[in-house]
């Protein structure tokens, strides 16, 4: 089948302080670990319109038809991991990023630029964080105004968002429903371009 291209919404999730597990909990425990988070994330994932792309270690690539879905997506699996537990009682966290934009799909795989950013933006966000940018938190149409939740300026290296080569990202609350976002005000936007 030939490559396709079309509009997706790229999403990493990543389970934080992973190697800390397998030097605490030794290898077999660990990977139970992160194999019962994995397959959480899988199922919050698929029953939320999303596709799994592919396992990468601790982590997992997954595709959504829009922002929307792959925030609420994002917000469970964030919620969901948070609750679970090693068996010595120690919280697991995940990070998340999420990107919107071309992408190509090539034999089950999903590339282009959303994808680095997305990989970036995973990077940047710590456990129990969602990280989007500006630009894609502004397609979620039923949800509080964009500009209404945090937002971070970051010079981490990030391809093709800006001249200046920074993004501004947003960093989706937990308990951000559709009607609302929950907590303190947000901090004034720090425009990078």
């Amino acid at each position: 089948m030939p490559p396709t291209s079309r509009n997706l919404v790229v999403m990493f999730a990543d389970i934080a302080a992973s190697t800390r597990l397998y030097d605490t909990l030794g290898n077999a425990e660990a990977q139970a670990t992160i194999d019962r988070v994995i397959g959480i994330v899988r199922r919050i994932c698929e029953s939320g319109n999303g596709r799994v792309v592919k396992t990468i270690g601790d982590e997992v690539m997954a595709s959504f038809p829009d922002a929307e879905t792959a925030a609420l997506a994002a917000i469970e699996i964030e919620q969901n991991v948070s609750r679970q537990r090693t068996s010595r009682g120690t919280p697991i966290a995940i990070h998340i990023g999420m990107e919107s934009g071309p992408a190509i799909e090539d034999d089950g795989d999903v590339f282009g630029d959303c994808v680095n950013v997305a990989a970036r933006l995973t990077d940047l966000a710590k456990g129990g964080q969602i990280f989007t940018s500006v630009r894609t938190a502004s397609e979620l149409r039923s949800w509080a105004s964009p500009t209404s939740l945090p937002t971070i300026t970051s010079s981490a290296p990030i391809p093709t968002c800006t001249p200046a080569g920074t993004v501004r990202t947003t960093c989706i609350p937990p308990s951000m429903n559709r009607l609302s976002c929950s907590g303190t005000s947000p901090p004034s936007p720090q425009h990078s371009s």
